[in-house]
């Protein structure tokens, strides 16, 4: 079983695996890991997921993005267990985002995980305003370049956002 190092550690806990699964976009793995009333919130908005939608919406997303959540430290301990993660991506990497910080916890009832609650840090506001604007500049960079590519075909071509992205990033610098 591979396990997911933090600090020089070597963990291979529920919760830790479930962010390995996460990172490595394991579906498999996630479908057995993940209670079946999972629930993934987050407090800047009201929208939930449930485990469907983690599994066959988020998971595919963010490999495109080939986004990564890194454990900083562990803030709690005890369950459920609080980790500030940073939410690493290319996408912010080559629009030169500075990668955002979360305090994520993981609720795990048997051995499955049955909760994932992201909460914001105090750079959200931040990160948020820097994103709407690069995001949008581009988008309009794409739009003028290859305006055949829909957003949908972004996200569902492998290999074809990232390539935009570096794109973009090396016509930018």
């Amino acid at each position: 079983m591979v396990s997911l190092a933090v600090k020089g550690q070597h963990q291979s806990t529920a919760e830790y695996l479930f962010l390995e699964y996460l990172n490595n976009y394991q579906k498999d793995s996630l479908q057995n890991l993940l209670s079946e009333d999972f629930e993934f919130k987050r407090s800047y908005t009201t929208l939930t997921m449930d485990k469907a939608n983690l599994i066959e919406k988020y998971l595919p997303e963010s490999k495109a993005f080939q986004g990564k959540f890194i454990v900083l430290k562990v803030l709690h301990q005890q369950d459920p267990k609080q980790f500030l993660v940073e939410d690493q991506s290319n996408y912010l990497k080559y629009l030169k985002v500075d990668y955002p910080t979360w305090k994520m916890t993981i609720t795990v009832k048997n051995n499955l995980i049955e909760q994932v609650y992201m909460d914001t840090t105090d750079k959200y506001q931040d990160y948020v305003k820097n994103v709407k604007i690069v995001a949008k500049v581009f988008m309009n960079w794409l739009q003028k370049h290859y305006p055949e590519e829909t957003e949908e075909r972004l996200f569902n071509e492998e290999g074809l956002l990232e390539k935009r992205l570096k794109e973009y990033s090396e016509k930018e610098e």
